[in-house]
């Protein structure tokens, strides 16, 4: 038995769809939200369908609000005038306020 050919795969630096931790987009809410807001409700919007986000205030990444598909709603921990966005898959995205809790 003679055994099977070897198969060697090559990969340019270039065929790589999105690093593998994407670029934090800064998002301003100071416009929509009051300083005293410690909880902000979201609607995001993700194209492709299949995409997801995370959304999480400066310094409390590990703690940040996963968004998936097409849309979704949900909590989001507010600290100040401004949150970070990572895009996993996504190419476009539109951040709604629905509504925010103050203490």
């Amino acid at each position: 038995m003679t055994a099977p050919p070897a198969y060697i795969i090559q990969v340019s630096a270039d065929e790589v769809d999105a690093p593998a931790d994407p670029i934090p987009i800064k998002i301003d809410i100071s416009k929509n939200i009051p300083p005293s807001a410690n909880v902000v409700t979201l609607r995001v919007t993700l194209e492709p369908g299949d995409a997801s986000a995370v959304i999480y205030t400066p310094g409390d990444e590990k703690r940040g609000t996963v968004f998936k598909g097409r849309s979704s709603i949900d909590d989001v921990r507010v600290d100040g005038p401004i949150l970070y966005i990572k895009l996993y898959g996504a190419v476009k995205y539109n951040i709604q306020y629905i509504n925010y809790r103050e203490p």
